[in-house]
């Protein structure tokens, strides 16, 4: 082999070395330490402004509108973010002139029992050594409509489920079905680890099977 060869050859495998170190650092390399969490109620001026131009001109507060203040976010690094939203009504009372606050009220009420009513899926927990089970019933669920997620703290349930409403009139009683979406938003339970979770359905029945925190306690 000649020497100009010879160069040559010692070339490709300097580069092919390089390459490949170039690789190995790129997957050894620390990702970006995830961004700390944002204060919960850091959105609250621009929701507040926002819903009293709403209620100024006589319209409710949409469900969204909660649904975007209670985001993700608010669950995380939170010691308790559902009584947060318990103490929501008597936290924004002060706001909100005489001529609002029936309307706020109103909206509130609304979005607090359609999100936090719970007594239609007839949430249970079980707990074992290792284990937290929350048990789920919900009739009329349309089946492929279910949509959980666990973040944080709590949980939340998207679905469609068939719903039969009754009406009475003159001729007598009449009953009628339809199919309407729901959104439940559920704590997790304080000894279980969201973390670490799985789903499993049977029927109208869902379970989110969490590990068990050591200690037993969230801290």
């Amino acid at each position: 082999m000649n020497s100009k060869i010879l160069w040559i050859v010692i070339a490709i495998l300097s580069l092919a070395c390089a390459g490949e170190g170039y690789y190995i650092h790129a997957e050894i390399s620390p990702q970006p330490a995830p961004a700390a969490p944002q204060n919960p109620w850091s959105a609250l001026a621009q929701w507040q402004s926002q819903a009293i131009k709403n209620l100024s001109a006589g319209n409710p507060i949409p469900p969204q509108s909660f649904d975007n203040l209670f985001n993700d976010g608010f669950f995380q690094g939170q010691m308790d973010p559902f009584a947060e939203i318990r103490d929501f009504e008597k936290r924004m009372a002060p706001f909100f002139n005489a001529q609002q606050q029936p309307l706020f009220q109103r909206s509130w009420r609304s979005w607090f029992n359609d999100r936090m009513g719970l007594a239609d899926i007839e949430p249970s927990i079980k707990t074992t050594r290792k284990n937290v089970t929350v048990s789920i019933k919900v009739p009329g669920l349309k089946k492929g409509s279910l949509n959980v997620s666990v973040s944080g703290s709590r949980i939340k349930l998207s679905y469609s489920a068939k719903t039969a409403r009754i009406r009475k009139s003159a001729q007598g009683e009449f009953q009628s079905e339809s199919i309407r979406q729901f959104e439940k938003i559920i704590p997790v339970p304080a000894d279980a680890d969201p973390n670490a979770n799985r789903i499993v359905r049977h029927g109208d029945t869902v379970k989110i099977i969490f590990s068990r925190r050591a200690g037993g306690l969230r801290s």
